[in-house]
This record gives C-alpha cells, sequence and structure tokens, in this order.
C-alpha cells in the first residue's frame, strides 16, 4: 500500500511539474494543425457563450425569486469580462485562428497564455486598441522582468 501511495504520489509531483502553469500558450497552439486551432476556439466561444447564458439565467431567476435583488459585484464583473471576447460584428472562427497565429509570430509573444491572446485581439478588434496594446505590454513586461 505505500508503495502505491508512493508511485501516485511521484506521479502527482512529475504531472504538476510538467504541466502548464498558467494554461496553454504559443507551444500548445503551434503543435496543432490549422483546423484544429478553429476547432479550439469555436470550442473556447460555445464555453463562453453557455457561461454568459447560464449567468443571465441565474440573474432572471433570482429577480424572479426577489424582486429587489441585484447581482453581486462578481456577478457582474464576471459578465463584464466575459463579454470582452465578443464583438460586433464578430469575426469567423478560422479569422480568429489567423490573429492568434499573427500575434504568435514574435517570440516576445510566445509567453503569453492563449486565453489572454485572445483578449488582446478581440479587444483590438473591438476598437479599444489602447487597452490591447497596454494589455500586451503588460504580458511582455511580465517576461523580460525575469531576463
Amino acid at each position: 500500500m505505500s508503495l502505491l501511495k508512493n508511485s501516485l504520489f511521484v506521479l502527482l509531483i512529475f504531472t504538476a511539474l510538467n504541466g502548464q502553469i498558467g494554461g496553454p500558450d504559443y507551444a500548445f497552439w503551434s503543435s496543432l494543425e490549422d483546423d484544429k486551432k478553429v476547432s479550439f476556439v469555436q470550442g473556447y466561444y460555445t464555453g463562453l457563450a453557455r457561461g454568459m447564458k447560464i449567468l443571465k439565467q441565474e440573474a432572471t431567476r433570482m429577480r424572479r425569486q426577489d424582486k429587489f435583488w441585484s447581482p453581486p459585484f462578481s456577478h457582474e464583473n464576471s459578465a463584464k469580462r466575459m463579454s470582452e471576447f465578443f464583438t460586433d460584428p464578430m469575426p469567423e472562427y478560422s479569422e480568429i485562428a489567423g490573429m492568434v497565429d499573427a500575434l504568435y509570430e514574435s517570440p516576445d509573444n510566445h509567453h503569453i497564455v492563449l486565453e489572454t491572446a485572445i483578449h488582446i485581439l478581440m479587444l483590438h478588434h473591438g476598437g479599444e486598441e489602447k487597452r490591447a496594446n497596454t494589455l500586451l505590454l503588460r504580458e511582455q513586461k511580465r517576461v523580460l522582468k525575469g531576463r
């Protein structure tokens, strides 16, 4: 039994050390074929849209139970942050995948987590270039500090 516990512990440590701490980034993205990149983006956006729908449904349900209910700040902030990933008009999934490819062409951006990369790109696409550039520079500075 002790050997099994030790083996599981070692496996857990190796998994933790081998895993990506901040989420998938350039290494993950560049390993995907083009059709898989589009599928990833589609799945990502399907999840975001579903999350936003659930937040709205929950708010509606709570308002039915209590007409004086107002959403907590965390609920409002979550909905606001998720909506930043959407623009009007929304580009095709393949276009978003192409934008991610273009961002990752620069080695300075290879460390940026994929979720943050998409956020930067969609802010820029939605007309918030200054905010997108600020976020991009913050991510680049974060890695340059360690050099």
